[in-house]
C-alpha cells in the first residue's frame, strides 16, 4: 500500500491503509506487518493499539513464537489499566518504558491513545474495535466492542510523528474525509442513543 504524508507536524507523518479481507484476520495481518516491519527498520519503536486485554495477550504469545523461531529480537511492552497501577499512568512511566535499550514493541489499549508521548514511535498500527462498557437490559453492565470513533482514530495516530518521523497503518477500510469522519460520530451517538433507549424502555 502507498503512505500518504500530511504535513504541518514537527516531523512528517505517513498514513496508509491496510485492511485483511475479514475482521477475524486481523491480529494475523498486524502480526505479518510487525515482522516485517522489524526486519526491515531498526530504527523506531512500535505501537500497536487493540480493544483489550485479550487481543493483547493473543498478539503478545504470536509475536513471541514468531521472533523465536527467526532469532529476532525485540522488546515488548504490554500497556493495558490491568496492569499498570493508578499511580503508573503518568506521563513519566511511559517515558520509562519507552527508555528501554533496543527496539521496543508497545501492545496497548485506549490506554496511551491520549496525553502521553512514547519516545521513538515510528510506526502505529490501529484496531478498527475499541472495547467499551454497555448497559445491558438486565441493569447490568458489559463489555464489549464498538467501532473506533473519529476522535479516538485521530488521538491514536497522533502518537507518531511526535519525536522522531512516523507512519500510520489503519487495519481497516474507512473514508477519512472530514465528512465522512463526523458521520462516523454521529452513527455511534446514534447507536448510543438507541441502547439507552432501550433500557429505559425495559426498566419502565
Amino acid at each position: 500500500a502507498n503512505f500518504l504524508a500530511l504535513t504541518g507536524r514537527m516531523h512528517p507523518l505517513e498514513r496508509c491503509i491496510i485492511a485483511p479481507r475479514a475482521a477475524e484476520e486481523i491480529l494475523t495481518l498486524c502480526l505479518q506487518l510487525i515482522l516485517i516491519t522489524i526486519e526491515e527498520d531498526r530504527d523506531g519503536n512500535l505501537l500497536v493499539f487493540l480493544p483489550g486485554m485479550e487481543e493483547i495477550q493473543k498478539l503478545d504469545k504470536l509475536v513471541k513464537e514468531q521472533v523465536r523461531l527467526r532469532k529476532a529480537t525485540i522488546n515488548i511492552v504490554k500497556l493495558h489499566s490491568d496492569l499498570l497501577g493508578e499511580e503508573e499512568t503518568s506521563q513519566d512511566h511511559f517515558e520509562a518504558s519507552s527508555a528501554h535499550v533496543g527496539q521496543q514493541l508497545y501492545l496497548s489499549s485506549v490506554i496511551a491513545a491520549r496525553g502521553v508521548t512514547l519516545l521513538k514511535t515510528r510506526y502505529v498500527f490501529i484496531h478498527p474495535f475499541t472495547r467499551t462498557t454497555f448497559l445491558h437490559q438486565s441493569g447490568l453492565e458489559t463489555l464489549g466492542n464498538e467501532p473506533i470513533s473519529g476522535e479516538l482514530m485521530a488521538n491514536e495516530a497522533g502518537r507518531a510523528g511526535r519525536t522522531i518521523p512516523g507512519k500510520v497503518v489503519y487495519l481497516f477500510e474507512f473514508d477519512d474525509s472530514e465528512e465522512a469522519l463526523l458521520k462516523l460520530q454521529d452513527d455511534r451517538e446514534a447507536r448510543r442513543h438507541a441502547r439507552q433507549q432501550q433500557v429505559r424502555m425495559h426498566a419502565g
